[in-house]
């Protein structure tokens, strides 16, 4: 990762509750743009809560802001593959 990559996608204080279960907490997360991010864990981490989140499939506290590239020309929402 170098520095000067602007961050394109900011995860700040990220929760997931289900129901009375705290599947992930105070998840902070930098993704910068042309980069290819990979979430590795053990079974039952919250890879795929994260994910899940993270294209909106499912509510969450905390703050996600997908943030566009310097160059505009360009710009695209992040992918997500899981």
């Amino acid at each position: 990762m170098t520095d000067h990559q602007p961050c394109c996608t900011r995860v700040t204080s990220l929760g997931v509750r289900l129901g009375n279960h705290v599947v992930l907490r105070d998840v902070h997360l930098h993704m910068h743009c042309g980069e290819v991010t990979v979430v590795i864990g053990p079974n039952g981490a919250g890879k795929t809560t994260l994910l899940r989140a993270l294209t909106g499939e499912i509510g969450h506290s905390g703050e996600i802001v997908f943030a566009p590239a310097m160059d505009t020309s360009n710009v695209r929402q992040p992918r997500f593959g899981y």
